[in-house]
């Protein structure tokens, strides 16, 4: 692998190794294939082509930080093969050191290279991370098989070393990427060499726990069995790792300083200056036609200033008003991302339980349709059923098989979603807690309940209160551009000194200080009609934001009664199809009856098998969309 582009100078290299750390951060946080280029330009605070000089995309990039890790993974494991005089234990636990060294120095390196293993994206950067994996196990056999030729490893075993060395060095990135570093002692490396040693002069079990130890760490999150999660849970899992939330309190805090410049303007200026000069050519004037020099070669003058604003037709109250609302805004960009989060985690848990209903549904057709094979089975033992009866039931079996496979397989997509939108690592299983039980629509009176929802709706949304505010900031600025029509009025204090001597400091006789304060008032009489103009432009701004505010308020009504109405239509759903639910199971229950008496044929007992599974799936899925409803609800009416 080689890097992209040289650096041409300290301040190019300079900026190639932020464009490569703010790549590791974002990746290391959300994925390779989930940071654009906008994204990432927009973090550094620079343009497009700026970071085309230096990568040409984020595949460069991603190869360029795997080439600086495998350097610093070889000096790593020069410095243990160089040790000379040391025992093969020493310079298996020094490599064992370095490793766990390096990783613990850098966390985001091991973020980023957990991130970029188990989801590589793109076929390039899966290129990439084989190459780099393939490389860095190609320079541990090297290691080995030098220790093997000189005779410091038993002969035939570098092999099975590396397996118990490879499963080692990836037990100490798996453990830190999952936040368990307290495990990994500095004692660890050491204690883990003087095992692979006495492992290494037991060469006939060694294959064995090589491949036990590779296979545990590599499948560490399997082991741990599914964990448990509710809906609450899941919410507040994602609420602490949204991306989009944090970028939100961020720009929250930058308002917030905004607030606090604007309240500087209202506070004291104070300044302090000195000079110090030295005439190497003293300056001269005529006087009656004679050239007469002045000054001293060295000159002193320092001054304390201070000017505060005492009126200015109300800029510094507009502008501290102002930004409060830029402040309020941020904050209702936070409240808008964690409602969008919230719903997003929600709806995709409500999906995951209905993958699991769908599951059980399937299962128990599964066992439905092998209980009546064996019915069938004991009627053909006993004469009273043919063997093409036998033969449709075991069809009607195997076709319920693959819906079960399938089912299964959309729950556990489901799931690695939900770990893909809390932020955890894939091998990681999560297991749904819960039934698809949601508030149904309706209700004594379902008008009042929709007009308290609308209520609720333009009184909580983010959306809403974000564009009222923008109105109210609108008007400010129409406020603040009217007010640079009115005077400034200043008061200000200052204390001077001054001096000068030929030979060095002035004396007493050679030095001086002053002392002035007064008030200066600045009126504005014509500036080229551009406050006029810019008064006029703030008015159309405002006018744009009441539009604006208008069409919110209006779509955020449709969102609430589009909603409402999806919750009414599914809750309906529901209370018929468990009814529907009902009449199945008590049918199929009769057929069977009936078809362990001979009075019911086969076709008769799959038909009202299929009814009960087809009507407990309809069940299923407008339980699902009732709770989704319920969840666009909520977030419909800001709650």
């Amino acid at each position: 692998m080689k890097s992209s582009l040289p650096a041409r100078s300290p301040k190019a290299a300079d900026m190639r190794t932020r464009i490569l750390k703010t790549a590791i951060r974002l990746f290391a946080e959300r994925g390779i294939d989930r940071v654009s280029i906008r994204e990432l330009v927009a973090e550094l605070g620079v343009s497009k082509p700026v970071l085309y000089y230096y990568f040409k995309d984020k595949e460069d990039l991603c190869r360029e930080v795997f080439l600086r890790y495998a350097q610093e993974a070889g000096k790593v494991r020069e410095e243990a093969g160089a040790m000379a005089a040391a025992s093969f234990e020493d310079r298996l636990a020094a490599a064992l050191e370095g490793h766990l060294r390096f990783f613990k120095a850098r966390p985001l390196a091991v973020q980023f290279a957990m991130q970029t293993f188990t989801c590589p994206g793109s076929k390039g950067v899966r290129r990439i991370v084989d190459d780099f994996a393939a490389r860095h196990r190609r320079g541990l056999r090297d290691l080995l098989r030098g220790w093997e030729r000189k005779g410091d490893l038993r002969a035939g075993t570098s092999d099975d070393v590396l397996h118990l060395l490879d499963g080692v060095i990836t037990h100490f990135a798996m453990s830190l990427y999952r936040g368990r570093a307290a495990g990994l002692d500095a004692g660890l490396p050491r204690r883990l060499a003087r095992l692979i040693c006495r492992g290494a002069r037991a060469a006939g079990r060694l294959a064995c726990i090589a491949l036990a130890l590779t296979a545990t760490c590599v499948t560490a999150a399997r082991a741990e069995g599914p964990r448990d999660i509710t809906i609450e849970a899941a919410v507040e899992l994602a609420l602490q790792r949204n991306t989009s939330i944090v970028m939100a309190e961020k720009n929250k805090a930058v308002y917030d300083e905004r607030v606090r410049q604007y309240y500087a303007n209202a506070l004291p200026d104070i300044r302090v200056g000195g000079q110090y000069s030295y005439n190497i050519e003293k300056p001269s004037m005529f006087i009656g036609g004679a050239k007469v020099p002045f000054g001293a070669n060295n000159q002193y003058a320092a001054s304390v200033e201070a000017s505060q604003v005492l009126w200015s037709g109300g800029k510094v109250s507009l502008g501290v008003r102002m930004a409060k609302l830029f402040s309020q805004t941020g904050s209702e960009k936070v409240r808008e991302a964690r409602s969008g989060v919230k719903k997003a985690v929600r709806q995709l848990y409500y999906s995951i339980l209905l993958a699991s209903a769908t599951v059980d549904i399937q299962r128990e057709s599964l066992a439905t349709a092998q209980s009546h094979l064996a019915t069938i089975e004991a009627k053909f033992k006993q004469g009273i059923a043919s063997d093409l009866a036998v033969l449709r039931q075991k069809v009607e079996v195997a076709n319920t098989e693959p819906s079960l496979t399938k089912a299964r397989n959309l729950y556990e997509k489901g799931t690695l979603q939900l770990n893909n939108l809390l932020g955890i690592d894939p091998e990681e299983t999560l297991r749904a807690v819960g039934t698809l039980q949601c508030p149904s629509g309706g209700g004594s009176g379902p008008s009042a309940d929709l007009a308290a929802r609308y209520a609720t709706a333009l009184s909580n949304r983010p959306e809403v209160r974000e564009a009222r505010q923008q109105y109210d900031l609108a008007q400010e600025k129409v406020k603040l551009e009217r007010s640079f029509h009115y005077p400034d009025l200043y008061g200000f204090w200052n204390r001077q000194f001054q001096g000068q001597d030929d030979r060095g400091w002035p004396d007493d006789s050679r030095r001086t200080w002053s002392m002035a304060a007064g008030v200066k008032l600045s009126i504005p009489v014509f500036s080229g009609l551009e406050t006029v103009s810019k008064v006029k432009a703030a008015g159309l701004e405002a006018e744009q934001a009441l539009e604006v505010l208008v069409e919110t308020q209006r779509r955020v009504k449709i969102e609430v009664k589009g909603a409402w109405l999806d919750l009414q239509e599914a809750s309906e759903r529901v209370r018929s199809q468990a009814q529907a639910v009902g009449s199945a199971a008590k049918a199929l229950a009769a057929t069977e009856m009936r078809f362990k008496e001979g009075l019911a044929g086969q076709l008769e007992l799959n038909d009202v098998t299929l009814a009960l599974n087809t009507s407990r799936m309809i069940h299923a899925q407008a339980m699902h969309d009732a709770c989704t409803a319920f969840a666009e609800l909520q977030w419909a009416a800001g709650e």
